[in-house]
C-alpha cells in the first residue's frame, strides 16, 4: 500500500475503510513485527495532520469496530491535551460544537469506555478553555443532566468535571488550578440543589418514606425501641420534660430527645429499573467527590443530609441494593472527615444525631436483618462511618448529662458483637478504643477526686459489660466457633498468627479498661486463671508411662471425647488469661503497690504454680495429639512470659522488703520459686524446645538486669551455672541464642550494682575477681584456638572451631553491651575481663577474613566496644582497631569479597560504616582525631565501591555517616575545617540527584535541608559560589524531566529555599543561564525572556509563568507560541 495514500485528499469514507483494513492487518496473527512498525507510523502520521480530528468526528459517527472507535478517541485527546494552544480558534469552536452533538447523538450506540473517553475529552477542553472560549460549558451540562433521557450521561460528565478539573494534570500552571477551583465553587451551590432534587425525586417515584418525626425516642421504653434483647447500660438519667434545671445550652439534646426519625414502608431498591439506580449512583458520586473538596460548613444543609442517610439506610436490605447503601455512605463519610459545622449548627446536630441513632437501630434491631446477609463494604463503610462520628461529634453530645449515651453505645455494642468478619470487629474495637482514650482524658484533666470518681461512675455500666464480653469472646470455652476458624501456624507479615493477633487486640481494649476500672476486670481473670488452672492440674491423671516415652491418653469413647474437648479449652482459655494479666502487670505497681501487694503475691504464687507445674512434669516432653501439646507449651511459655511481665512489681517488692527481714524472706521465697520453675529448662539431658528454653534465659536474663540483687547468686542453681566447668561449651546442649542469654544473664548477676545497697557494700574487688574468671573460663577454649596456627591449615579442625569462635564473639559483644549505660565501675570491670580477648581478636584479624559471618560478629563486638566501653579501652587502642581494619580491607580485597556475590558479604561493610556512624557522633576532641582518616576512607574506598557494586543498604548508611560529619564538625566562620572534604561530599549529595532510587534522592534532600536549617548551609561563600548553580540546575531539569514526581513538592521547596537566599542573584545570574540552555527554546524565544527579567514583578511573573507551561509541555510534541494571551495576557501586552 502507498504510504501518502492513508492521509490525501480521500473522502471520510475512503479514509475510514483504509484505517479498518490497517488495524485489521496490525491485529492479525501474521503480521509481521516489521509491517506493524510500518502501519504504527502510518497512524502516526495520520494523527499529526492538521484536519485529523475531523477524519476521527467522522469515524465515530460512522465505525461500529471497537479498534477504529479506540484509535479515533486517543488521536482526539492527544489534540487536546498536546497540542490544543496551536490549534486554530475557529476549529476550537467547530471543536467544542461538535463533539458534544456526536456524543449525545450517538450516547446509546458509543461502548461504555468510549463514552467515557469523549466526556474526558470535552472536560479536558473546559480545563483548557472555560470560561473565556467555552462559556457554555456548565448550563449545556446542567441542560444535559435536567433532560430525563440523558440524566445519566450528563451526571457523568460532572463526575469528571469534578475529579478532572479540582485535581488537573501537571501541565496546568498553578494560576489556573486556582481559577478553575474558583469557577467550579461558585457553580456548587446550584449543583448541591440540583443533586439533591434528582435524588429525592427518586425516592418520591419509589414512595420511599423518608424520616419524618414521629417519636421513637432512645430513652423510649425497650418495648417502643425494638426488643435489643439486652438492658445493658444504665449511664445518664431519664429526660423528664418538666426538669427546671434543663438550661439553654442543652436545647439542643431536648430535641433530640423529643424528635427522633421514623421510617415506614421502605420500598426495595429492587423495584427501581436500571436506569434510576444508575442515576442515583452516579448522583450519588458526584456528591462524594464534590465533598472530598469543597468547604461544607457553608455549604451543607440539613434537608441534603436527610437524603443521603434516606439512600444510606438501602445497605440494610439485601440484594444489590447495597451499592446505593455503600456509594451514600461515602458521602457521609466525607462529611464526617471533614468535621463538618454548618451554618445553623443546632438543627445539622440534631440531624446528625437523628439519623446515626436510626440507622445504627435499622441494622441492629431492624426486621429480618442478618449481618451474615449484608454487604461487606457497605459494613466496612458504616463502621468508618461510626468512628468518625464518635470521635468527631461525640464531645458535643456526651458533655450533655441528658445524652442518651446509654442507649446509643447499647447499638454499638450490639453491632460490634454481630459482626461476621473479624476485620469488622477489629475496626469496631477501635471506636471503642477511642471512646476509651476519651474517658481517660477526661479523668486526667480532673483535679477533684468527687468529680473523677463521679466520671468513671458515669461510665461503669458500659464498660463494664464490654470488658466482660470481649473476655468471654477471647475464651475457647465461650467462643468455640471463632477461635477455632483462626489460623494458628500461618504468620502474617507482622510475624503473628491471625489467633494471636485476635488475642492481641482484645487484650489491649482489657487493658485500656483496666486502667480506669481494674478490680472488676481482675477479679474476672482471677476467677477464670483459678476455674482453668483446676483443670490443667488435673491432667497427670491421664499421663502414662510405656516402655519408651510418657503419653496423656483419654478413654476412646463419647466421655474421652469430652475431656479431650474440655482441656482444649481449658488451655487455650488458661493461656490466654495469664496473657491478660501480664498485660495489666502495670496496675499493681508504684502508687497502687501496697493497695494491692496481696492480690498480685497471690497472683505471683499461682503463675509461679502453674509454670513449676508444668516444668516438673515435663510436660514439654509428653506423646499426644499436636493440639494439646501445642496447647500445654503455649500455657508454659505465656507462665513464664507474665513472670517477665511482673519484674517490676519484684523490683518494688524488693526495695520495700530491704530492712524489713518477714519481708525479705517472703521475697526470697517467692524469688527462689521462680529460679525452681525455670531453672530446669535449662539443664542437660531435657529435651526442651528451643522456644521454651529461650524464654526461660529471657526471665532469668530480666530478673539478674532488674532485680540486681546479691540474692540470685545465693541460689545454688546460679552459682553452679556461673562455674563453667567446660567453659564456653558448658551450655552447648542449648541452641545458640539461648546459650548468649545464659552467658549475659550470668555475666549481669556478677558485674551490675546491686539495688538498694551503699558503693562501699558492692564487694567490687571480690566480684571484679569472679568476673575475670567467669570471661576467661568462657574465652578460653577461643584463645587457644587463635594461637594454633596450624588450625587454618587443617579444614576439618577449622569446621570444627567456627562454631566455637562464633560462639564466644557473641557471648563477649552481649557481654559488653549490656554495661553501655552502667556505671565505671560496672564498665571497668568489664573491659578488665575481656581485654586479652578483645587484643588478641585485633591481632588475629586476617583470620576471619575468609569467614564474612565472623567478620560480621567482630564488627558487631567493635561497636559495642566503641559505644560502652571507648574511654576504658583509649583513643590509641580505638586508633590502632581502626587503622587495622583500613589495612586489612583494602579497595582490592573487599572488590574479591563483593565479586563473590553470595548474597550477604556486604552486611559487613554495613556494619563497619555504623561504627564510623557512632565515632562521628562521638563527643570530645580526641575522637575527633580520628575523624580525617576514616572520612578519607569513606570517600575513597567504601563509596567507590558502593557505586560500583550498586550496594544501596551501603549509600544509604553513608549517606548518614557524610550528613552526621557535617553537622557535628561546622566551623563557625564559614564551612567544615576540611574544604576538599566539603566539596567531596556535597559531590555525594548531588550525584544522588542522578540516581533512579527515590530514597537515596529523598535522604539527599533532607540532608541538605537538614545542615541549612542547623548550619545556614545556603548562606556560606562556598556553597553560593560553587555550587548553588549545580544543585538547582539539576533539580530544575528533574523536575522538568519528572523522574522523581513523588518528591516534587519537597525538590520546589528545596529550589525555593536556596533561591530564597539572594533572589536578586537567582533572577540575575541562574535564571538566564537556565534560559540559555533550555534546548526547546527559539533563540527569538530566549530573547524575549531574557529582556523581561528586570526588576519589574510583572514582567517577571509572565517569564515565569511561559517557563512553567513550557516544562510542562516537555515531554509533548507541540509547544506553546510565546504571547499567547491563553496563559500569559500581561506578556502579550508587553509585547
Amino acid at each position: 500500500m502507498d504510504n501518502d495514500r492513508f492521509w490525501s485528499n480521500n473522502t471520510a469514507g475512503e479514509s475510514l475503510n483504509i484505517l479498518q483494513r490497517l488495524l485489521s492487518e496490525f491485529y492479525n496473527v501474521e503480521t509481521t513485527n516489521e509491517r506493524k512498525r510500518e502501519i504504527e507510523q502510518l497512524l502516526a502520521n495520520f494523527s499529526q495532520q492538521k484536519d485529523a480530528w475531523r477524519h476521527c468526528i467522522c469515524f465515530l459517527n460512522d465505525a461500529q469496530e471497537q479498534g477504529v472507535l479506540m484509535f479515533a478517541t486517543r488521536v482526539l485527546e492527544d489534540i487536546v491535551n498536546k497540542k490544543w494552544i496551536g490549534v486554530d480558534a475557529n476549529e476550537k469552536r467547530e471543536f467544542r460544537s461538535t463533539l458534544p452533538r456526536l456524543l449525545l447523538a450517538k450516547r446509546a450506540d458509543f461502548p461504555v469506555f468510549v463514552r467515557n473517553k469523549l466526556v474526558k475529552v470535552i472536560v479536558d477542553i473546559a480545563r483548557l478553555d472555560w470560561p473565556h472560549f467555552y462559556p457554555n460549558f456548565f448550563s449545556d451540562m446542567q441542560e444535559i443532566i435536567n433532560e430525563p433521557s440523558t440524566t445519566s450521561l450528563g451526571l457523568y460528565m460532572l463526575l469528571t468535571t469534578s475529579e478532572e478539573l479540582i485535581q488537573p494534570r501537571e501541565n496546568v500552571i498553578y494560576s489556573r488550578k486556582l481559577e478553575l477551583k474558583r469557577l467550579l465553587l461558585n457553580e456548587v451551590p446550584k449543583i448541591l440543589s440540583m443533586l439533591s432534587t434528582l435524588l429525592d425525586s427518586l425516592l418520591d417515584k419509589y414512595q420511599v418514606a423518608r424520616p419524618g418525626t414521629s417519636a421513637a425516642s432512645p430513652t423510649s421504653s425497650r418495648n417502643e425501641i425494638g426488643s435489643v434483647g439486652l438492658d445493658l447500660f444504665s449511664v445518664s438519667p431519664s429526660y423528664d420534660q418538666n426538669d427546671n434545671s434543663i438550661t439553654e445550652d442543652d436545647s439542643i439534646v431536648q430535641k433530640l430527645l423529643r424528635y427522633m426519625p421514623s421510617r415506614q414502608a421502605k420500598s426495595s431498591v429492587e423495584a427501581w429499573n436500571v436506569e434510576s439506580k444508575e442515576i442515583g449512583a452516579l448522583a450519588l458520586q458526584c456528591l462524594a467527590d464534590l465533598f472530598s473538596w469543597i468547604p461544607l460548613s457553608s455549604l451543607m444543609t440539613t434537608s441534603l443530609l436527610t437524603t443521603i442517610f434516606g439512600y444510606a439506610s438501602f445497605g440494610c436490605q439485601t440484594g444489590d441494593s447495597h451499592q446505593l447503601g455503600t456509594l451514600a455512605m461515602d458521602c457521609i463519610n466525607e462529611i464526617m472527615a471533614k468535621n463538618c459545622i454548618p451554618e445553623e449548627f443546632e438543627e445539622f446536630l440534631l440531624k446528625l444525631f437523628q439519623e446515626t441513632y436510626q440507622l445504627l437501630q435499622d441494622l441492629v434491631i431492624g426486621q429480618n436483618i442478618n449481618f451474615a446477609n449484608l454487604d461487606e463494604k457497605y459494613l466496612d463503610k458504616f463502621t468508618e462511618f461510626l468512628r468518625l462520628f464518635v470521635i468527631v461529634h461525640l464531645q458535643r453530645f456526651a458533655s450533655s448529662p441528658y445524652f442518651p449515651l446509654s442507649k446509643f453505645f447499647e447499638l454499638l455494642y450490639k453491632y460490634t458483637f454481630s459482626q461476621h468478619h473479624v476485620d469488622g470487629y477489629y475496626a469496631c474495637l477501635e471506636i471503642w478504643e477511642f471512646f476509651i482514650e476519651h474517658v481517660q482524658t477526661q479523668i486526667k484533666a480532673e483535679n477533684n477526686h468527687a468529680k473523677t470518681e463521679g466520671i468513671v461512675h458515669k461510665y461503669r455500666s458500659i464498660l463494664n459489660v464490654l470488658a466482660s464480653s470481649i473476655i468471654k469472646k477471647i475464651q475457647s470455652s465461650e467462643n468455640y466457633d471463632q477461635i477455632e476458624a483462626l489460623s494458628s501456624d500461618v504468620m502474617d507479615e507482622e510475624d503473628e498468627t491471625d489467633l494471636q493477633a485476635f488475642l492481641r487486640n482484645n487484650i489491649e481494649i482489657i487493658a485500656s479498661i483496666s486502667e480506669i476500672q481494674p478490680e472488676s476486670i481482675l477479679q474476672t481473670l482471677f476467677d477464670v486463671l483459678k476455674s482453668r488452672f483446676d483443670i490443667f492440674s488435673s491432667i497427670d491423671r491421664h499421663l502414662i508411662q510405656n516402655a519408651q516415652d510418657r503419653c496423656i491418653e483419654f478413654p476412646n469413647n463419647q466421655d474421652g471425647n469430652y475431656l479431650k474437648l474440655q482441656f482444649h479449652c481449658a488451655l487455650r482459655d488458661l493461656s490466654t488469661c495469664i496473657q491478660a494479666l501480664g498485660r495489666m502487670s502495670e496496675h499493681f505497681i508504684d502508687a497502687l503497690f501496697a493497695e494491692r501487694f496481696q492480690n498480685c503475691n497471690t497472683l505471683m504464687d499461682g503463675l509461679t504454680h502453674v509454670c513449676f507445674f508444668a516444668t516438673k512434669l515435663q510436660l514439654y516432653d509428653v506423646v499426644c495429639e499436636s493440639t494439646l501439646l501445642s496447647n500445654i507449651m503455649e500455657v508454659h511459655i505465656q507462665s513464664i512470659a507474665a513472670i517477665q511481665a511482673f519484674s517490676p512489681w519484684l523490683c518494688q517488692f524488693h526495695a520495700h522488703s530491704q530492712g524489713h527481714i518477714d519481708r525479705q524472706k517472703l521475697f526470697y521465697s517467692l524469688l527462689n520459686q521462680i529460679i525452681e520453675a525455670v531453672n530446669p529448662l535449662l539443664q542437660k539431658n531435657t529435651k526442651v524446645p528451643e522456644k521454651l528454653a529461650y524464654c526461660a534465659a529471657c526471665l532469668l536474663l530480666t530478673l539478674t538486669t532488674n532485680l540486681r540483687t546479691s540474692m540470685l547468686l545465693d541460689i545454688r542453681s546460679i552459682q553452679d551455672m556461673t562455674n563453667l566447668i567446660s567453659g564456653i561449651t558448658t551450655f552447648d546442649y542449648l541452641p545458640l541464642k539461648v546459650q548468649v542469654v545464659i552467658f549475659k544473664m550470668l555475666s549481669n548477676s556478677i558485674i551490675l550494682p546491686w539495688n538498694g545497697v551503699k558503693d562501699s557494700d558492692q564487694h567490687w574487688e571480690e566480684r571484679s575477681e569472679k568476673h575475670t574468671s567467669f570471661i576467661r573460663s568462657a574465652v578460653s577454649n577461643f584463645i587457644n584456638t587463635l594461637q594454633n596456627h596450624s588450625i587454618q591449615q587443617d579444614s576439618n579442625l577449622l569446621a570444627q572451631a567456627i562454631p566455637l569462635i562464633k560462639t564466644t564473639l557473641m557471648v563477649l559483644s552481649n557481654v559488653t553491651e549490656s554495661v553501655t549505660n552502667e556505671n565505671m565501675k560496672s564498665k571497668t570491670i568489664t573491659y578488665k575481663s575481656i581485654e586479652t580477648a578483645v587484643h588478641m581478636i585485633i591481632s588475629s584479624l586476617s583470620f576471619f577474613t575468609p569467614f564474612p559471618d565472623l567478620i560480621g560478629e567482630v564488627m558487631d563486638l567493635i561497636y559495642y566496644l566503641f559505644n560502652a566501653l571507648l574511654s576504658q579501652c583509649g583513643i590509641s587502642f580505638a586508633r590502632q582497631i581502626l587503622d587495622t581494619f583500613m589495612q586489612l580491607f583494602s579497595k582490592q580485597q573487599l572488590v574479591d569479597i563483593l565479586s563473590k556475590d553470595r548474597g550477604n558479604e556486604h552486611s559487613f561493610v554495613e556494619k563497619f560504616i555504623k561504627i564510623i556512624q557512632l565515632l562521628v557522633l562521638k563527643p570530645g576532641s580526641a575522637v575527633k582525631e580520628l575523624l580525617p582518616n576514616i572520612l578519607s576512607f569513606c570517600m575513597d574506598q567504601l563509596y567507590p565501591l558502593a557505586k560500583e557494586f550498586h550496594l544501596l543498604d551501603v549509600k544509604y548508611a553513608l549517606m548518614d555517616v557524610l550528613h552526621q560529619y557535617l553537622s557535628n564538625n561546622w566551623r563557625e566562620s564559614d564551612t567544615v575545617n576540611n574544604p576538599q572534604h566539603f566539596m567531596a561530599i556535597m559531590q555525594v549529595l548531588g550525584e544522588a540527584f542522578l540516581q533512579p532510587d527515590i530514597t537515596l534522592f529523598k535522604q539527599s534532600l533532607e540532608i541538605l535541608d537538614s545542615l541549612n536549617k542547623k548550619c545556614k548551609l545556603y548562606e556560606k561563600t562556598i556553597f553560593q559560589q560553587d555550587l548553588m548553580f549545580e544543585f538547582t540546575n539539576v533539580l530544575f531539569h528533574v523536575l522538568v524531566d519528572r523522574s522523581h514526581e513523588l518528591l516534587q513538592e519537597e525538590i520546589t521547596y528545596t529550589i525555593y529555599t536556596m533561591a530564597s537566599i539572594n533572589f536578586s542573584k537567582f533572577y540575575s545570574a541562574y535564571v538566564p543561564q537556565m534560559i540559555s540552555k533550555c534546548e526547546m527554546l527559539t533563540s527569538h524565544q530566549r530573547e524575549r525572556l531574557q529582556e523581561n527579567l528586570g526588576n519589574n514583578t510583572v514582567t517577571r511573573k509572565c517569564t515565569f509563568t511561559c517557563l512553567e507551561v513550557i516544562f510542562s509541555h516537555s515531554n509533548e510534541k507541540s509547544y506553546p507560541i510565546l504571547g499567547s494571551s491563553n496563559f500569559c495576557p500581561e506578556f502579550n501586552n508587553d509585547r
